[in-house]
């Protein structure tokens, strides 16, 4: 082999060398936040167990039927609350939760538990509301919760109705979960309520067999590339009383929830005209 076609070959593997170095380049620039199929991805942050308000009628009932103690119905919900999300989400986004992988996992999870909290905020507060904006709902909140109207105290019928919202105390969240897991927007599970659906009846005096029993999960969601809240809120379904099992309870309510959440959030990145 001479000595030309040797130099030949060198710039001819150069350049492939350096083709296939900026395809790769190119492509983890391109899937930071979204997978090989283009779809954006999302993260998926379970509730802390302590955050499941579940009423003491809707586990007795499950644990009289199935055995089951309640952290084990808890984690039940937990889980299947999760991925429940996920395929929802699955149409548009690449959806990942925090207990796909408990073992490998459990150390974010941990970190996020400790540099949020969660507080109740009316379900009409803004989004990011500027520093004059939080001053004035602060002042609106003390109003609400001092003043006096007809010998009553005046709370939630001026504040309006309320959910479980995430607050993130540590700046470095965000960037950490967009490096790891390649998201750009990380859902938050803040809360799941469970209660009897009696209506004027709420301690059940007419001992009625059957009625309606409601889920109601509280959320925030957050872009990791800005910092901010993009959608939050709480989404409620229904289910019969007589469905005493987790998992009739999850394929009766859950799917329902979690799509509310899903349009909400959509509906949310459409940017307004």
């Amino acid at each position: 082999m001479t000595r030309c076609t040797l130099f030949v070959l060198f710039l001819f593997s150069g350049t492939v060398a350096f083709a296939q170095a900026s395809t790769r380049s190119d492509s983890a620039a391109d899937t930071l936040t979204h997978g090989v199929n283009g779809k954006t991805n999302v993260l998926i942050v379970p509730w802390a167990p302590m955050m499941f308000n579940g009423s003491s009628d809707v586990t007795r009932d499950i644990s009289t039927n199935t055995g089951e103690n309640y952290n084990t119905i808890q984690e039940a919900f937990r889980k299947g609350m999760c991925d429940q999300m996920k395929k929802s989400f699955a149409l548009k986004y690449n959806a990942t939760s925090l207990l796909d992988d408990t073992l490998k996992m459990k150390v974010d999870l941990m970190y996020i538990y400790n540099v949020t909290t969660t507080e109740y905020i009316p379900l009409t507060s803004p989004l990011n509301p500027d520093p004059a904006a939080k001053k004035d709902m602060k002042q609106a909140a003390t109003t609400s919760t001092t003043g006096i109207k007809n010998g009553q105290v005046q709370v939630e019928q001026q504040e309006g109705e309320k959910f479980m919202n995430t607050i993130i105390l540590s700046p470095n969240l965000l960037p950490h979960l967009r490096k790891i897991y390649h998201c750009e927007y990380v859902i938050f599970l803040n809360q799941l309520d469970m209660q009897n659906e009696l209506g004027s009846d709420p301690f059940n005096t007419t001992n009625s067999t059957d009625f309606k029993r409601s889920a109601t999960l509280h959320w925030t969601v957050f872009s990791t590339a800005t910092g901010k809240r993009v959608a939050m809120g709480k989404s409620k379904a229904t289910f019969s009383n007589t469905l005493k099992t987790t998992r009739k309870i999850m394929d009766a309510a859950f799917g329902t929830v979690s799509k509310a959440v899903y349009d909400k959030f959509t509906t949310a990145l459409i940017p307004k005209k």
